[in-house]
């Protein structure tokens, strides 16, 4: 186990259709890093599919480089998550200013403040509470093929180097009033639940977890 728990555990992969329906399964042990088993899985499945345009999908988890490689040939594609912490600062910059938005009903063109702050208790809002406005950035990236070539300096003098393709990708940007305000929503809560926790219980003593409400309380000491 990956918690170092004394029992033995593992853990079971599952392909599934768009409809839910499963398509593949594999079981590894539980201490085995799971973005490593999606492609051996896959493979398999494939064997199943031949001649069949696939569409990966997977969280961040299951996106990791090697995978996007292996689904954008033989007519297969991906669309994964994408962290945005894990973006260059070129591209944050690129997801968060306002331009180039569309709305998703006519692909016209959008704005990201108009859709934050628009009077959603009117009738003619509700198409644009109800939809959501996106942009597309190419994201092309170099990657290593696993091949060599020969590469020939103007002194005459040769040498082997890794060969590299160009991964085309895009990233999606994707902007909800609706959902926006039920994250929000959550997250008041979260931390509503954390001030409870932080009253009751001395901040040195708490351990905080990536997804519980104790990652809004942080410890500021002062230096003497």
């Amino acid at each position: 186990s990956k918690e170092h728990r004394p029992n033995p555990i593992v853990q079971m992969g599952l392909f599934m259709d768009a409809d839910g329906i499963p398509l593949s399964m594999c079981i590894n042990p539980g201490s085995d890093n799971e973005s490593l088993c999606a492609v051996p899985a896959e493979k398999k499945m494939l064997k199943m599919f031949e001649n069949k345009d696939i569409i990966y999908c997977s969280d961040a988890g299951l996106g990791y480089n090697d995978t996007r490689l292996f689904n954008d040939f033989c007519g297969r594609k991906f669309v994964v998550t994408q962290s945005i912490k894990k973006l260059n600062s070129i591209l944050k910059q690129a997801v968060f200013n306002d331009y180039d938005y569309r709305f998703s009903q006519d692909g016209k063109p959008a704005s990201l403040e108009t859709m934050k702050t628009f009077d959603r208790t009117l009738k003619e809002n509700r198409k644009y509470y109800d939809g959501y406005i996106y942009k597309s950035i190419p994201v092309d990236k170099l990657v290593d093929l696993g091949l060599f070539e020969v590469k020939q300096y103007k002194n005459g003098k040769t040498k082997k180097v890794k060969s590299k393709g160009n991964l085309k990708q895009r990233i999606i940007v994707t902007y909800s009033r609706k959902m926006a305000e039920y994250q929000k929503t959550v997250r008041n809560r979260q931390i509503e639940r954390a001030k409870k926790i932080l009253a009751n219980m001395d901040p040195d003593n708490f351990k905080k977890g990536p997804n519980d409400v104790t990652r809004f309380i942080k410890s500021d000491k002062e230096k003497k």
